[in-house]
């Protein structure tokens, strides 16, 4: 299902990122979608110039897998469009 259709995941409101734990605050997001809107994977970063990439996960709490690849480093789709960035800047 894609991101912006499970209302347990609001990517505007989850400010978890992986370097949380050090202090980090996430500045920024990177939404890449596909022809049809929906969210492909996304990127985030914090105020330390971090960036953590995601996908959308349904398997999980969050709703993300914080990596692009499979456990053999494969790619898991192809990359977006430069003009399917939906940029968020969160203050």
């Amino acid at each position: 299902m894609p991101l912006d259709n499970r209302p347990r995941d609001h990517p505007a409101a989850d400010t978890w990122i992986p370097c949380n734990e050090r202090g980090h605050k996430r500045v920024a997001q990177y939404l890449y979608r596909d022809e049809r809107g929906a969210v492909v994977h996304g990127v985030t970063r914090c105020e330390h110039k971090c960036f953590a990439q995601w996908r959308p996960a349904a398997d999980t709490r969050s709703g993300r897998r914080w990596r692009l690849t499979d456990e053999q480093g494969n790619r898991l789709f192809a990359p977006c469009p430069a003009y399917a960035v939906d940029v968020r800047v969160v203050h």
